[in-house]
C-alpha cells in the first residue's frame, strides 16, 4: 500500500507545528530560565516551581485532549495550539513577578499539552501506512531543531536587544508558523474512510501498571531533566554563551537522534533501538552529574549523548503506544501515554530546585534522573519481550 499524495506536505506541517508548539514554547525556553532566575531574582525552587506550574497545565490538557481534537480536529486543534504558545511568550515579557510568570506557565502548558505528540501521532498515522517511523522520527525532530537554532538565537536577541523584546519577536514568528501550519495541515487523505470507530471509542480508565510507571520515569528525563539543563550548567559557573552552546548541542543530538530513531526502529525493531537510545540518554545523565568538573567540551559530548536519548521521550513513546495496543485502542493508548509522561514532568518538577537549595547544585537530580531511566529501560524492554512470546505462542 502506498502513502497518498501529498503525505511529505502533512510531515512538514507537523515539524513545523511541533517546533513552536513545543520545540520554541518548551525546550528552547530553557535558554531564557537563568535570566528570568536573575531579572526576578528568583530562588532555586521558585525557578523549579514555575516550570511545575507548565507540566500542571500540559498535564491537565491531556486529560481533554480527546475530546479537543474530535471536536475541533487536528487542523483547528493543533493551530490553536500553537496561538497557545505565541501568547505565552508575549505573557511571559510582561511577566514582572513569580505569579506572573506562572501565568504565562499555565498557558505555555496549554500549548505543549495539546500542541505536543498526540495530535501530530494522529496525522502522521492517517498518512502514512509505510514508512510510519521514519515519518515520526522526522516531524519529531522539529523539537530538537528549534533548540540547536533557537538557543543561540535567542540568547543573541536576550544579550542585545533584552529580554523582554526578544520573547515578543519569537511570539510575532510564532504566529506567522501558526497561520502557515493551517494552511499547509488536511486532517485526511483525499478519499480516506474517516475511522469513526477510533474516533469515537469508549474512553478506557487509566491503567495503572509497570508500562504506566515506566512512562511516568521518561517524563523525569524527557521535561524536567531537559528543562533543567541551562540552570544546571549556569549554577556550575558556565557564562551564557557556554551555556547556549551546550543547549545547542543537546538540540543538535535530539534532532539527529529522533530522525535516527524513527529510521532506526523501522530497520531494528523496538527492542534493539530501545537499547540503544536508552544507554545514550543514562550515560549522558550520568556525566551531568560531575558538572564543570569534567570540563566544557566533555559537557557539550554528555549533552549529546543525552539529547539523542532523549528521543524516546517523543518518536519513543509514539512507537510503544502504536506497537502495545491494538488499532482500536491506539487513540486512548497515546493519551495514556503523553498523561503518564505530563504527570512525570509534573512530579519531578519541584525536584531540581529541592536539591540544588540544599546541595548547592543539581547534579544529585541527574543521579536520580539516571537512576530512574534504568527503570524505564528494564520495564519497557521486559514488556516487549513479553509481547514477542505472546506472539510466538499464538
Amino acid at each position: 500500500m502506498h502513502n497518498p499524495k501529498g503525505c511529505w506536505k502533512e510531515c512538514v506541517a507537523a515539524t513545523l507545528a511541533l517546533f513552536c508548539a513545543t520545540g520554541l514554547n518548551v525546550n528552547a525556553f530553557s535558554v531564557y530560565i537563568p535570566y528570568l532566575k536573575e531579572l526576578l531574582e528568583l530562588t532555586h525552587i521558585q525557578s523549579s516551581n514555575f516550570i511545575t506550574v507548565r507540566s500542571l497545565f500540559a498535564l491537565g490538557s491531556i486529560f481533554i485532549i480527546k475530546f479537543y481534537y474530535e471536536k475541533l480536529e487536528v487542523r483547528f486543534g493543533f493551530t490553536l495550539a500553537i496561538v497557545f504558545a505565541a501568547a505565552s511568550a508575549v505573557l511571559y515579557s510582561f511577566a514582572r513577578s513569580f505569579e506572573g510568570l506562572c501565568i504565562a506557565a499555565a498557558v505555555s502548558g496549554l500549548a505543549y499539552g495539546l500542541g505536543g505528540m498526540y495530535p501530530a501521532a494522529i496525522l502522521i498515522h492517517r498518512w502514512f501506512p509505510n514508512h510510519e517511523g521514519l515519518a515520526m522520527g522526522i516531524c519529531a525532530a522539529g523539537t530538537g531543531f528549534a533548540i540547536t537554532v533557537g538557543a543561540p538565537v535567542l540568547t543573541a536577541l536576550t544579550e542585545n536587544l533584552g529580554l523582554h523584546t526578544a520573547l515578543r519577536l519569537e511570539a510575532g514568528f510564532i504566529l506567522l508558523c501558526a497561520i502557515a501550519a493551517f494552511f499547509l495541515i488536511r486532517n485526511y487523505p483525499a478519499g480516506a474512510l474517516h475511522p469513526h470507530i477510533a474516533r469515537h471509542a469508549k474512553q478506557q480508565p487509566i491503567r495503572i501498571n509497570a508500562m504506566f510507571i515506566a512512562v511516568v520515569f521518561i517524563g523525569v528525563l524527557g521535561v524536567t531533566g531537559f528543562a533543567s539543563i541551562s540552570i544546571h550548567y549556569s549554577t556550575e559557573g558556565y557564562d551564557a554563551y557556554r551555556v547556549s552552546l551546550i543547549i545547542s548541542a543537546v538540540g543538535l543530538a535530539l534532532t539527529i537522534g529522533k530522525f535516527m530513531m524513527g529510521e532506526v526502529l523501522d530497520l531494528w525493531g523496538a527492542i534493539k533501538t530501545n537499547w540503544l537510545f536508552f544507554s545514550m540518554a543514562i550515560l549522558g545523565a550520568i556525566l551531568f552529574t560531575f558538572g564543570n568538573t569534567i570540563g566544557f567540551i566533555p559537557s557539550v559530548i554528555a549533552a549529546c549523548l543525552f539529547g539523542a536519548g532523549d528521543s524516546v521521550a517523543t518518536v519513543g513513546l509514539t512507537a510503544y503506544a502504536k506497537d502495545l495496543s491494538t488499532l482500536e485502542d491506539y487513540a486512548a493508548t497515546q493519551q495514556q501515554y503523553q498523561l503518564g509522561f505530563k504527570l512525570g514532568g509534573l512530579l519531578s518538577g519541584s525536584v531540581p530546585g529541592l536539591i540544588a537549595n540544599y546541595t548547592g547544585t543539581y547534579r544529585g537530580f541527574y543521579l536520580l534522573v539516571a537512576v530512574v531511566t534504568v527503570i524505564s529501560t528494564v520495564v519497557i524492554q521486559r514488556s516487549y519481550l513479553r509481547r514477542s512470546k505472546e506472539h510466538v505462542v499464538s
